[in-house]
């Protein structure tokens, strides 16, 4: 959520698209992650996050709830909030000044 999503900012938070006034979990306040609104990605049971710093995060969603298994510092990075792709085993990636492809391997 963004900056000034109140007491959820900067938590990352799920609702049914059926239901976007209910709020199925959030991280809490205590697990919030980056700044801005950095894309995201879904592949099976894994989430790929980007903050705006290129901080990215993995994590595993389990019914209800999105665990995290991983954070990486990619790139020393500023507005990093571009879409990213999964082609095979890689990720692409960019922040405002660079491109990058990364081998995420089959674990994702």
């Amino acid at each position: 959520m963004p900056e000034n999503a109140g007491p959820l900012k900067k938590q990352l938070v799920c609702y049914n698209r059926s239901d976007l006034r209910t709020l199925v979990w959030s991280s809490g306040k205590d697990v919030r992650y980056g700044r801005g609104l950095g894309p995201y990605i879904v592949k099976d049971d894994k989430m790929l996050l980007l903050d705006d710093d290129a901080n990215l995060y993995l994590f595993r969603l389990e019914g209800p709830q999105a665990s995290l298994i991983s954070k990486h510092e990619i790139l020393k990075g500023i507005e990093a909030w571009g879409p990213m792709a999964i082609v095979g085993n890689h990720l692409i990636m960019r922040d405002a000044r660079n491109l990058v492809c990364l081998n995420i391997g089959k674990s994702i």
